[in-house]
């Protein structure tokens, strides 16, 4: 349960610091893929204009 709350904590920061996450080295575009690392757990995301896709 206390990873959920950090996880949930850490990609609700992502509205406000998008580039909070660690570049995704060997995707296309690594500035825009990036990986949340809470734990365990990665969260994989893409910045998008004014939208982040997870």
């Amino acid at each position: 349960m206390i990873y959920y709350k950090s996880i949930r904590k850490g990609i609700t920061q992502l509205k406000t610091f998008p580039y909070l996450g660690v570049e995704v080295e060997l995707a296309p575009d690594p500035e825009m893929i990036r990986d949340l690392i809470t734990g365990n757990y990665i969260a994989r995301y893409l910045i998008h204009q004014k939208h982040i896709y997870s």
